[in-house]
């Protein structure tokens, strides 16, 4: 909003102050007039003004008296006075006036111009002066709202404060801090737990000095500091044999450090691992005797026919049993290739080329059931493989696919890039896997064939967990859609690998 500029004119003659107001006509002033130096006087008791314009000679109190009262007032003792008079010319007047608080001393007759020159100096100081208190009152309101929020911030902190600490002396992990000098700087309970020592013992000094740490320890405190990075991992302390669960978080002030006694979770872990496996030795065991018994037991049927010399052997019930042989033998075949345990023949191969070299075996098996099988391949897709596992691999893969569908489904077969993963993908049109049988994918001996094995797709997460690839499996009621991930590494990686 705009506000005029008051200036006060003081003149016991009205034709000098008709004068003062045609000189200083500016719309951005407003001309108080005042007769006297009473009525002046009065009118700086309601009005707050930028420059006083005053005669010397005036009936009842001059100027230089008007002048010195004004300067008594606290209000108004920095407001410019600038003395006009026609008589009063000698030194000792001027001398006078600026001794009453004049800050210019003008003769009548004066120019117009001069004068206008002189008000606007003035002026412009005064609004200067204005907005330079402006901007001080707003500093020192935003400086005492800020110091008012200030306190109430720190009166906040240190609520929050006592909150953290009873959070963390409440809670079963235990933690501490240190400072970038690496000394404690706060120790919960829990922590003076484990580490065998009070807060009042630890506080202050180094880690290594109060609780000595391993080398690869260190290592990983080191790293949070040094990459600004969050650490989490397990550990055992050599000493007492006890398993921790560390976390570390770097900040600007330090680290920040929790951890827990996991030595009762590894050993329960380590139990069920056990009884795992042995539940597996069961399964397996009992998987592998099923499997071969059925042969075995139609071979034994035949050799009990032949225990009696009368009756001779047919070739057909011979050829019989060599299958029935061959069956078993192709059973224990397949499982030691499940419990393969390393990699072998490792070469750099180019994944396409191995699906291509398939294609006319799948093709034509796909031929024997009225589907059809496509291709799409990537080029240059190379990787460290063994040639016939993949083989294995894919063609288990593409079989089911094929034997998933009805008549005049479609196989595909893609090869591609996805970020650094290379991807070998078998997609069917089937009806889809049941959800009750997703969670037994890949597990031994478990088949929804009347004649299989149960053996095919654990062959192949076998063979993927060696070549350091992931399968994916994306399923609904229009199809299934089998995706193998291999990391992909640079050719010096290969050639590193390969050797």
């Amino acid at each position: 909003m705009f506000h005029k500029v008051k200036i006060l004119a003081v003149d016991d003659r009205p034709e000098n102050l008709l004068a003062l107001r045609a000189v200083l006509n500016n719309p951005a002033y407003e001309i108080l007039e005042a007769c006297s130096g009473e009525e002046a006087l009065k009118l700086l008791l309601k009005n707050d003004v930028a420059l006083i314009l005053l005669d010397v000679q005036m009936a009842g109190l001059n100027g230089f008296d008007t002048a010195r009262l004004i300067r008594q007032r606290h209000k108004n003792e920095h407001i410019p006075i600038i003395f006009i008079s026609a008589i009063h010319k000698a030194s000792e007047h001027i001398l006078e006036g600026y001794s009453a608080g004049a800050v210019d001393y003008i003769f009548k007759p004066f120019q117009p111009e001069t004068l206008r020159r002189k008000v606007e100096v003035f002026i412009n100081l005064y609004q200067e002066e204005m907005e330079i208190r402006q901007q001080r009152d707003c500093m020192e309101a935003l400086a005492k709202k800020n110091t008012t929020k200030l306190g109430e911030l720190n009166s906040e902190l240190i609520k929050s404060n006592e909150q953290i600490v009873s959070i963390l002396e409440s809670i079963s992990d235990a933690f501490y801090a240190v400072d970038p000098d690496w000394r404690f700087s706060y120790v919960n309970k829990e922590a003076e737990k484990e580490i065998g020592k009070t807060r009042q013992e630890l506080i202050g000094k180094r880690m290594w000095e109060a609780w000595p740490l391993t080398i690869k320890l260190f290592e990983r405190f080191r790293q949070a500091v040094d990459f600004k990075q969050a650490m989490h991992f397990e550990t055992i302390d050599e000493k007492c044999g006890k398993w921790y669960e560390i976390h570390i978080y770097p900040s600007e002030m330090g680290l920040s450090v929790y951890f827990r006694n996991i030595s009762e979770r590894i050993k329960y872990e380590k139990d069920m691992a056990r009884l795992d496996r042995l539940n597996l030795t069961k399964e397996v065991a009992a998987g592998i005797a099923h499997e071969i018994r059925n042969p075995l037991t139609k071979v034994r049927g035949f050799l009990q026919l032949f225990i009696n010399k009368a009756h001779v052997p047919s070739e057909e019930q011979l050829i019989a049993m060599i299958d029935e042989i061959d069956r078993a033998n192709a059973i224990i075949a397949e499982f030691l290739g499940l419990a393969k345990n390393r990699r072998s023949c490792l070469k750099i191969m180019n994944l396409s080329d191995i699906v291509r070299a398939l294609y006319p075996l799948i093709q034509a098996e796909a031929h024997l059931t009225n589907n059809i099988v496509n291709i799409n391949l990537e080029e240059n897709l190379m990787l460290l493989l063994d040639e016939k596992e993949i083989r294995q691999l894919i063609l288990n893969m593409a079989l089911n696919g094929l034997d998933a569908m009805a008549k005049g489904g479609k196989l595909t077969i893609s090869t591609y890039r996805e970020g650094t993963d290379i991807i070998l993908s078998i997609a069917d049109e089937g009806d889809g896997i049941k959800d009750e049988v997703m969670d037994k994918i890949g597990t031994p001996f478990f088949t929804t064939k009347d004649n299989g094995t149960g053996l095919g797709l654990a062959i192949c997460y076998s063979v993927a967990a060696r070549h350091n690839a992931k399968i994916e499996i994306n399923t609904g009621t229009n199809g299934t859609v089998f995706i193998v991930r291999f990391a992909c590494e640079t050719e010096e990686q290969l050639s590193q690998d390969a050797q």
